[in-house]
């Protein structure tokens, strides 16, 4: 025996001990629980408890000697000292629950709720609704004229003050009570204040403004003093709403961005000492909605592009280092904080950039970009360096890539926020993957629907308001293509991650994932490659319509742009077969392209044939090219492939009994038989002096006795295949012949031609009649 061998029968012994321990302590436990049981009932009861047990739990004994066989129990006797009950059912530093504790958990549960409700919450709704009566009271003294302006004031000032000297009465004692009190009477300070500058002008501009800020001040120094975010959160409001409510519209947005930036510093400080995330939140949403409010009701770029890219600059770096460093301390980085640093970024993105288009400075777009790129690969580096978070680094990374690619598209295109968005989607499903935070996974998919939606919009202006775009060369097109290889990366990136033992997430969520990716990606794509086609045709026609046949060649085009447009679709619907039946495993696949391409197929019928039949007519008008006429052939071509691939995918999927199977080959005789008549009417009418009429005769006579001698191979066909299917379309198509013949055409054709078609379809029945009678005896073993 070598050393490998022993090693693992060792080790096997070793797992069998293993179990046997372990139900050894799981009968122990039971053991324990049940006397513990019945000691508390024998006390309930009033009889005296058993206050000593005598070990005799077997004891293990495994020798040198015996480590080579299978392990055996011995029963060792032993007489330990006696050892107290309780000390077997509860450890020694673990008081003795009584069944009146352990019965306790729900009355403290229910009393923990109730001071919740009559400590907590009543008192918010309390001062709340004594603010709104205070307001109530003083519309009412006003509208019955009871107080003058003076006393109003005063009455307002002396209700904010006793408020927050019973606050501070009560502050030692109920804390949280006092904070209460105290917000109640800032909140009537400050519209005190902004009541008397702004309707009666009792105060000054200076003055009013002074107060305003001594009171953000104090209130922010209570909210340290109290340790109470909630008041911070309050003064913060109040310290934006000053230059609002005081405002005389001077229109010097800049001194009112500089006092903004001081606030946010401020509050950056207060919030990292007291580790109070809900300021820095607040002051993010209240500072951005002021810019962007600013931006888009007051900017001119010949007066505020300075403004518009220094101010929200410097809230960008004050706010990425809140949100990067205000965690570091603690090494715990919220997933939330990421959304900030992703949404403050995009933010100041688009309002530089929008500033830089309204100032005609397109190229300086790129410059713009490169900067904010250098900005994140900096943190980057400096997460790397210093070791700080592995998550913030590869979302810095990601960030620092997205918007170094964004410049280079910038500076020979111009932006597509809709590629903007898809790729900041990439980059957040790569953090994810990187950093095993399926958070940005799900924020990835919201921003693949909102890419999606822009490039809706984008195609719904682009391509109608300009006629004069490049062919697949414009910035339209790939942007399309960007959103597409977009999402195709990130389908990458998690098949990747799913091959690895341990993936970020559960399988089935990943398989919704990926497969509805897939499939928004694969229609995207179509999208983008059919509205080019027919932007192009859409030129050529706004070509054309500058000409004199106006008529003609819109009517050309036209037909031509849906033909191909057919083409397209086929082909692309045929690469969809192809790879599912080549690569793909999953059933659900293989049908869903089988399903295109029946729309396909149905849309060849539809679509291709009245679109050739006015091409042939044009043709013959001299208003066509003998290349547009063939045309056709190129669809015959496309859609036949297309059927083929459809064939060989149904053999897959389909037995050779399933309905599914006979339908699709319904569908291929029906496609071969439309054909064939199209063209035996296009030869007809091509060499007759008289086209019109020479289709009307084909169309009666011509093709019944076509499709007769269709039928009649099908028949054939099938008695040589012992094939029941092919044999029951063709007797199908004969039916459908007949009735063709007898209901519509035999009325409307010449006596000629009737006898034609009669002599004809009676001489093909009775062959197909003859085929069944000679072959009976194979056609019944095949039966059986």
């Amino acid at each position: 025996m070598n050393q490998e061998e022993k090693i693992a029968q060792l080790l096997s012994r070793l797992e069998k001990l293993t179990q046997v321990a372990t139900q050894q302590q799981i009968e122990i436990a039971l053991l324990k629980k049940d006397i513990s049981s019945l000691i508390s009932q024998s006390l309930q009861d009033g009889t005296k408890p058993i206050s000593h047990v005598e070990d005799k739990t077997p004891v293990l004994e495994i020798s040198q000697e015996n480590l080579e066989e299978e392990p055996r129990f011995t029963q060792k006797e032993t007489e330990p000292e006696p050892i107290p009950l309780m000390q077997i059912t509860a450890p020694h530093n673990r008081p003795r629950i009584t069944p009146e504790q352990s019965q306790s958990s729900p009355k403290q549960s229910k009393e923990s709720l109730e001071a919740f409700i009559g400590g907590n919450l009543i008192n918010k709704i309390g001062i709340l609704i004594l603010v709104i009566g205070l307001g109530i009271f003083v519309k009412y003294a006003i509208d019955n004229n009871m107080v003058g302006p003076i006393g109003r004031i005063t009455g307002g000032y002396l209700a904010g003050l006793a408020l927050l000297g019973l606050s501070y009465r009560l502050k030692n004692k109920y804390s949280a009570y006092s904070a209460v009190l105290l917000s109640g009477g800032v909140a009537t300070l400050y519209f005190t204040t902004y009541f008397a500058y702004d309707f009666y002008a009792l105060l000054p501009h200076a003055l009013a403004f002074a107060l305003m800020v001594a009171i953000t001040f104090f209130t922010v120094y209570a909210a340290t003093l109290y340790n109470q975010q909630v008041i911070g959160v309050i003064g913060l409001v109040g310290a934006y709403a000053v230059p609002m409510l005081l405002s005389q519209n001077s229109g010097k947005v800049a001194i009112l961005f500089t006092y903004m930036g001081m606030v946010n510093i401020g509050v950056a400080f207060v919030a990292y000492f007291k580790k109070w995330s809900w300021m820095n939140t607040t002051a993010f949403a209240i500072t951005w909605i002021i810019v962007i409010t600013w931006f888009a009701v007051s900017f001119t770029p010949e007066r505020h592009l300075a403004i518009a890219l220094g101010f929200p600059g410097m809230f960008f770096l004050i706010f990425y280092a809140v949100f990067v460093f205000y965690q570091l301390p603690y090494q715990n980085i919220p997933q939330s904080n990421s959304f900030f640093i992703v949404t403050n970024t995009i933010i100041f993105f688009l309002i530089g950039y929008s500033a830089l288009e309204q100032a005609h400075y397109t190229h300086q777009t790129a410059y713009f970009s490169l900067g904010i790129s250098l900005v994140h690969a900096i943190v980057a580096w400096l997460m790397h360096q210093k070791k700080l978070s592995a998550i913030l680094f590869y979302l810095a990374v990601g960030l620092s890539l997205l918007f170094f690619t964004m410049s280079i598209d910038l500076y020979f295109n111009g932006l597509s926020v809709s590629l903007l968005w898809a790729l900041e989607a990439l980059v957040l499903c790569w953090v994810a993957i990187k950093s095993r935070a399926a958070f940005y996974i799900y924020s990835s998919v919201i921003l693949v629907v909102i890419s999606t939606l822009s490039l809706f919009q984008l195609w719904e202006t682009a391509y109608v308001e300009s006629n004069e775009l490049g062919f697949f060369t414009n910035r339209y097109f790939w942007s399309g293509m960007g959103v597409v290889f977009s999402q195709a990366g990130m389908l990458w990136l998690t098949k990747k991650d799913t091959s690895d033992n341990n993936p970020l997430l559960p399988l089935p969520i990943y398989s919704i994932f990926s497969n509805g990716l897939a499939g928004w990606a694969i229609l995207l794509l179509y999208g983008v490659m059919s509205l080019e086609i027919n932007h192009w045709f859409n030129y050529k026609i706004f070509l054309v319509s500058k000409t004199q046949n106006i008529f003609a060649g819109i009517t050309l085009l036209s037909d031509e742009k849906s033909i191909w447009q057919l083409i397209f679709s086929a082909v692309y619907v045929s690469a969809l077969l192809w790879i599912s039946k080549r690569y793909l495993k999953e059933k659900g696949w293989k049908i869903l392209t089988l399903l295109l391409g029946y729309v396909i197929v149905f849309a060849w019928f539809i679509v291709h044939l009245s679109s050739a039949e006015e091409i042939r007519s044009l043709f013959l008008k001299n208003n066509a090219t003998g290349s547009a006429l063939s045309l056709r052939y190129v669809a015959y071509l496309a859609t036949g492939l297309c059927l083929y691939l459809m064939y060989l995918q149904g053999q897959e999927i389909y037995t050779r009994k399933d309905f599914g199977r006979k339908a699709l080959s319904v569908l291929i005789h029906f496609f071969f038989i439309s054909v064939l008549s199209f063209e035996l009417r296009n030869i007809v009418m091509l060499l007759s002096d008289d086209p019109v009429k020479a289709g009307e005769r084909i169309l009666k006579a011509g093709t019944s006795i076509l499709w007769g001698c269709y039928a009649l191979g099908l028949v054939a066909a099938g008695i040589r295949m012992k094939d029941r299917t092919t044999r029951f379309i063709g007797i199908l198509l004969l039916a459908v012949t007949l009735i063709k013949l007898f209901a519509m055409d035999i009325s409307l054709i010449s006596r000629l031609s009737q006898i034609i078609a009669l002599l004809g379809l009676g001489i093909l029945l009775m062959i197909i009649s003859f085929l069944y009678v000679r072959f009976k005896d194979v056609i019944m073993s095949e039966d059986e």
